[in-house]
Order: C-alpha cells, then structure tokens, then sequence
C-alpha cells in the first residue's frame, strides 16, 4: 500500500501544484485516495492485531473465523481494499489528466 502512495506522489510529482508547493490543493483534489489510503492502513493493522491476540491465546485458525468481531473486520478491510484499488486507479487516470499541467487551469481553478 506504501509503495502505491509513493508510486502516486512520483506520478503526480511533476504536477503544476507539487512544483509550486501547493500541497494542501493536491491533497485536496487527491483526498479519496489518501483518505482510503490511511482507513486501510488502521483497518488492517486492527485485524492483524486481532489476529495475533487471537493466536496467542492458541486459537486454531479454523475457530478464528467463528470469533466475535473478526469475520466483519476481515470483510470491511477487504471491501476498503477493493475500495483503495479502485480510487488509485481512477486517480493515476485523474493525475494524467491535462489541467492539472496547465498553468492557467493550476491557478485560477
């Protein structure tokens, strides 16, 4: 997931607003990619959690899908998944887009 991020910001690197250093309208304008981007990171980092105490107390992982809570965790972090590779690809098409190279575009807009 970092290494698309990364791999975003060095697409869009030679955006009219990243050389100006207009970083608050660039995360603005790409805000549902690093706003899906951070709710996966603690998504998945809640149900690597869960499923770490879970093997430490020993459970199988057969019975770890029958626990309280893990099966909708396991879900909602994977349809966020689906979720963060579909507004990355809809993004890395927005960043090619001709306006955001345009000066007059860039800053009246």
């Amino acid at each position: 997931l970092i290494l698309i991020v990364m791999a975003f910001f060095v697409l869009s690197s030679s955006m009219l607003l990243v050389r100006l250093g207009r970083y608050d309208r660039y995360l603005y304008a790409f805000r549902p990619l690093y706003f899906t981007f951070i709710v996966e990171v603690l998504l998945m980092v809640a149900a690597k959690a869960y499923f770490l105490v879970a093997t430490m107390q020993n459970t199988s992982h057969m019975s770890l899908w029958g626990m309280t809570g893990y099966l909708p965790l396991w879900t909602v972090q994977r349809l966020m998944l689906l979720a963060f590779w579909v507004v990355a690809v809809y993004s890395s098409f927005q960043a090619l887009d001709e306006s955001w190279y345009d000066p007059e575009s860039v800053l009246l807009g």
